[in-house]
């Protein structure tokens, strides 16, 4: 009987130091990945070959689908730019901080599941719709040249960067993003943009903003002591 055990313990072990091929469909992708983690020269990609592989540079592979990126599951920096994506799931990869995705032909792109993302760029894509709702760490955010008609970056409290022109934005709240240094919402059928603070001659709004002439910036209510909103003149 003990003999048994230790003999399927030991197939046990043996089965899991054996990680299981990885499927990748897409030839470009899987050239790249043979090239660069193709440890053992077996012409097949193991998950123990890229579990702790963190950081990929696609841009300008000509690749059409990245089905595979699941298995990386260390991967912190991912750059697909410049590829023919017309999807992208990165549900399984959790750990990512950097993504670069832009001149794509994505329609869509869930990032709910990257929680550790502090860049963004998704520009010049095909996107009507960006929820970055579960991504409090972003510090970046590119998403200039889609056909978004709405941007919630009200949980995105570090946000330092959002340049989100070429748009279809009428309104824009940035009353949560106090850190906020460089902005770019211009070409967009803006009206209103709310933030935390009024400006004014003396205190005007950062240099590096740059926003529709139309455009007014609008102090929110919930920041107002007095709890009524007021528009500022912003010619300056």
């Amino acid at each position: 009987m003990k003999k048994t055990t230790i003999l399927l313990l030991a197939a046990a072990l043996l089965a899991a130091c054996n990680a299981p091929t990885v499927t990748i469909p897409d030839e470009a992708f899987r050239a790249f990945c043979l090239e660069n983690f193709d440890a053992n020269k077996d012409g097949k990609i193991q998950c123990s070959e890229i579990d702790t592989v963190t950081q990929i540079n696609l841009s300008e592979g000509e690749i059409g689908s990245l089905q595979g990126i699941e298995h990386f599951s260390a991967l912190a920096v991912l750059n697909c730019s410049q590829n023919q994506l017309t999807a992208l799931d990165l549900s399984k990869n959790t750990a990512l901080a950097e993504l670069y995705c832009s001149w794509n032909t994505l329609a869509a792109l869930d990032v709910s599941q990257n929680p550790q993302l502090t860049i963004l760029n998704c520009n010049d894509n095909q996107l009507t719709a960006l929820d970055i709702s579960n991504n409090p760490k972003l510090e970046q955010l590119s998403c200039y040249m889609n056909q978004l008609n709405t941007l919630d970056v009200t949980d995105n409290t570090q946000l330092a960067l959002l340049y989100c022109r070429n748009n279809q934005l009428t309104t824009l709240n940035l009353s949560a993003n106090t850190l906020l240094v460089d902005l770019d919402c211009t070409n967009n059928p803006l009206t209103t943009i709310y933030v935390w603070q009024a400006f004014t001659d003396n205190e005007p709004a950062p240099d590096n903003w740059g926003k529709p002439e139309e455009a007014e910036y609008v102090l929110n209510s919930s920041t107002d002591e007095h709890g009524l909103s007021a528009r500022m003149n912003t010619d300056f």
